[in-house]
């Protein structure tokens, strides 16, 4: 319970991140947390703070900027190669702060939000850091030592209709964080670009792990490699989740992977997606 309420507290330092990183050295977030360090590397957008504590601190790197085009490039060379300038940039930035202030495993926790979080995973596994991330693609196997379990060292926080979790797993520990705001929910299992906003994740202390998510919530979807598409699912995304699923959807197209249409609905229903069978 205690590693759930500290992610909460890793969510606010997240979700002001963007802001912090323009704020001198000093300024404190809204939950007590002081700004200690920052860096923002203009060409790539790579955005990332260090915040102190009561003597811990946590290394924040800051998710995709839905206003950045290199944001998403970045997003777009991740997925299809596993790396990215600003995962490199992420490991120079955590070994600055590292010599500057005696980071290490003890008193330090690697921390980030989407495209945050594969940088923190990165981070994470090169220092033995404790790492917490939110709605995060999965870390590449070039930092990621394929077959080795990381369920002790990286801990994934993901809001069950976030479509950038489910375009691939990350290692480690994972927990489903509840989403009761129906607003939000999409009509389908596929998904909402507005659930990837750290914003509209739900109680950390509230989630639950993936698996025991998985059997009591039939129809989600954990992973988009493992659902069945059809050209109807295609038809009825919105223009965002298309482009968050684009890459999967045109693999699928080539190799004539795309099902016919179906007149089965989806519908919400306390949270829930429920099929309606024609």
């Amino acid at each position: 319970m205690k590693k759930h309420a500290m992610a909460n507290e890793y969510k606010i330092l997240c979700s002001e991140a963007n802001s912090m990183v323009k704020m001198k050295n000093g300024a404190k977030t809204s939950n007590g947390w002081t700004k200690v360090d920052g860096e923002h590397d203009s060409r790539s957008n790579f955005k990332g703070v260090l915040y102190e504590k009561g003597g811990q601190y946590a290394l924040c790197f800051v998710g995709t900027d839905r206003f950045s085009a290199k944001d998403w490039g970045a997003n777009a060379k991740m997925a299809l190669t596993g790396e990215s300038r600003q995962i490199k940039l992420a490991q120079k930035f955590a070994d600055k702060m590292q010599k500057e202030y005696g980071l290490n495993s003890k008193n330090t926790e690697s921390i980030g939000h989407s495209e945050g979080g594969t940088e923190a995973t990165a981070v994470g596994i090169q220092y033995g850091l404790q790492t917490t991330t939110f709605n995060a693609f999965g870390v590449g196997k070039k930092y990621a030592e394929p077959g080795k379990n990381y369920d002790n060292l990286i801990t994934n926080y993901r809001d069950p209709h976030d479509p950038v979790s489910k375009l691939k797993e990350n290692v480690g520990t994972t927990y489903i964080t509840p989403n009761l705001q129906n607003e939000f929910m999409s009509t389908t299992p596929f998904g909402s670009v507005k659930a990837h906003r750290i914003d509209n994740m739900g109680d950390c202390t509230q989630s639950l792990p993936v698996d025991y998510y998985k059997k009591s919530h039939p129809f989600f979807i954990n992973k988009i490699s493992d659902a069945d598409i059809s050209r109807q699912d295609i038809a009825n995304m919105e223009s965002g989740l298309f482009k968050v699923y684009e890459k999967e959807i045109d693999k699928r197209m080539t190799n004539n992977k795309i099902g016919n249409s179906s007149e089965d609905k989806w519908v919400t229903i306390n949270g829930n997606h429920v099929l309606i069978k024609d």
